[in-house]
């Protein structure tokens, strides 16, 4: 990836004489003209992906299908973008309370993209080239805006939007926005903040066109709409976070248990709520984060329905103004679901209705130490692996690692 942005600022601060005072006095008073900036930036993305398997009798029924070659899997897709964006930024005053900055952009995108195909033979002025990728290039032009204000002991906003004048994404339309408030009490802050997005948008180039040995479609979806929404509240004086989000999807698109993508034709919704608490008392320091989330279709969007993290740990002085240690454990759960599987030839993770995973508690015991500018840890994973029950999956028939230890080290150069 590379990048690169060229910017130009106008606008300076300013000092007027003021001979308005009462005391006869002369004085000078501070008056800031708005500033801002006149951006161009050229960024450029190449991603490639290989994947190769030599077939046999053993791990042949382990592919689907083979469209270019049965004994062996050589497939290469790569995605390379080069996008121009040109921008004027006008900032926020800090001495004005109710000043608001400001952004507007045009951008043009061009993609292109291959994948695996099987091989064909093309003549041209005479010449005879072997033709085994196919290949697509396409161009996005769109606009877009924002406007935020986080100056002041108000409220902070910032709304932004896009639109999509033509191109393979021709109408997509995305909004969005956050609003904040902070309250000042006697023994901390505390601050509600609510978002919302709602979104048009064309489905991937990859999830409508594809082929490869083990893998082949030709789709026409539908733009997924996708409305999102959701309300955080947190106090710093007892530590302690809670939110509720909503999410709304159309057309939404996943995969199968055959690893391919498919659009499901109505509304999916996911609900989610979580909570976040610290405790401590002296050098005891207890964490907890709970995450409940409930999805309408489970065919479609499947989720555990309930998660759990905690870190329990003593923090204390080893050296004074020197050497400090934390020494605890780490634990994460979640409850039994039909977790996703894995398709390697395809890089893609797909719904199985093969097996539940989760129902495991995850221990990891730890040290931590900070010897002025240097960090090392010691950290023992999964020490119960293989004394209970095996059933530390994330993924379908892809294990988490069992007992392992591992540690670190992480010193600090100043310039």
């Amino acid at each position: 990836m590379m990048h690169f942005t060229q910017r130009y600022k106008f606008g300076k601060e300013e000092q007027i004489a003021d001979t308005t005072s009462e005391t006869g006095f002369r004085r000078w008073r501070s008056r800031t003209v708005k500033t801002g900036s006149l951006m161009h930036t050229i960024e450029y993305q190449q991603n490639h992906r290989l994947y190769n398997d030599i077939i046999k009798d053993k791990n042949r029924d382990f592919y689907p299908a083979y469209y270019i070659d049965s004994t062996r899997t050589n497939d290469s897709t790569y995605y390379r973008s080069l996008s121009n964006t040109i921008q004027v930024m006008l900032d926020e005053n800090p001495h004005r309370k109710n000043d608001f900055g400001a952004r507007a952009f045009i951008s043009h995108e061009w993609v292109k993209y291959a994948y695996n195909t099987p091989f064909d033979t093309l003549v041209q002025n005479g010449d005879t080239s072997i033709l085994s990728h196919k290949q697509y290039q396409y161009n996005n032009l769109h606009l877009g805006a924002s406007v935020l204000h986080t100056v002041g002991t108000g409220w902070d906003w910032i709304f932004a939007g896009r639109y999509y004048l033509f191109g393979y994404k021709a109408g997509d339309l995305l909004l969005e926005g956050n609003i904040t408030k902070k309250f000042q009490g006697k023994k901390g802050e505390s601050r509600i903040s609510i978002s919302g997005k709602f979104s048009t948008e064309e489905a991937d180039h990859f999830l409508n066109f594809y082929e490869s040995n083990n893998f082949r479609w030709y789709n026409d979806f539908r733009k997924i709409k996708d409305i999102r929404g959701s309300l955080q509240v947190s106090n710093e004086a007892i530590q302690l976070s809670a939110g509720a989000h909503l999410s709304l999807v159309t057309d939404l698109i996943y995969y199968t248990d055959s690893a391919r993508p498919a659009q499901h034709g109505g509304v999916v919704s996911v609900i989610g709520l979580d909570l976040h608490k610290h405790f401590r008392a002296g050098i005891f320091h207890s964490d907890h984060q709970i995450h409940y989330q409930l999805s309408s279709d489970n065919n479609v969007v499947r989720l555990p329905d309930l998660s759990y993290y905690t870190s329990n740990y003593i923090s204390f002085t080893v050296v004074k103004n020197a050497l400090t240690a934390q020494l605890g454990f780490d634990l994460y759960y979640y409850t039994r679901y039909r977790a996703l599987a894995f398709a390697p030839s395809s890089g893609l993770f797909y719904n199985q209705d093969i097996k539940e995973l989760g129902n495991y508690p995850y221990l990891n015991p730890f040290l931590t130490a900070k010897l002025k500018r240097t960090r090392f840890f010691l950290r023992y994973d999964n020490p119960y692996a293989g004394l209970i029950k095996k059933n530390y999956f994330h993924v379908l028939n892809y294990p988490m690692p069992g007992r392992m230890f591992r540690f670190g080290l992480s010193w600090t150069f100043y310039d």
